[in-house]
């Protein structure tokens, strides 16, 4: 909906065996994911690979004719102003500093700025390091390398020095 301009292409990949043991695993998993993840996963053989990249020095491989790629920073910073348009509020260079359990689903997210975030739910970041922003509203808190609550209610704010984003719904 939000045609965040990330460069995503479905594109797909493979995965090579350079030895004849990493082609044994690769059988092993594609099993697995054809039957669980992705039912067009497609275990190649030495041969069948030779005939779709042209090269012969690998032992097989595993293609994922659905697989994708985007450029992460766009994405990210896309992601932060369509949540900034639906009224969450960012706060740049805001490390969390503790998460507290308020209940079964119910959190309480603490940061270095002195902020406080209460949430419910979770949502799922990916990469390295501490918090780069943090949303409110019923935007996700993005943390990456890290499993933070959603649905965030903001009790605290960054105070002027830092760089933040806020607009009301």
């Amino acid at each position: 909906d939000e045609r965040i301009d990330s460069g995503f292409t479905r594109c797909g990949k493979i995965k090579l065996a350079a030895k004849p043991a990493h082609f044994d695993k690769l059988a092993r998993t594609a099993d697995i994911l054809a039957r669980e993840v992705d039912p067009g996963v497609r275990l190649l053989t030495p041969e069948a690979l030779t005939a779709e990249v042209g090269s012969p020095i690998f032992h097989g491989g595993l293609l994922f004719p659905r697989s994708a790629r985007m450029h992460m920073g766009r994405f990210g910073v896309g992601l932060a102003e369509a949540a900034a348009r639906r009224g969450a509020h960012i706060h740049e260079n805001n490390p969390v500093t503790a998460i507290d359990r308020l209940g079964a689903a119910r959190f309480r997210v603490s940061t270095a700025v002195g902020g406080r975030v209460e949430a419910r739910g979770r949502s799922a970041g990916s990469g390295g390091g501490s918090c780069r922003w943090a949303a409110s509203s019923s935007s996700p808190l993005h943390c990456p390398g890290r499993s933070w609550p959603t649905s965030c209610r903001v009790t605290g704010s960054a105070p002027p020095a830092r760089t933040s984003v806020t607009t009301s719904a």
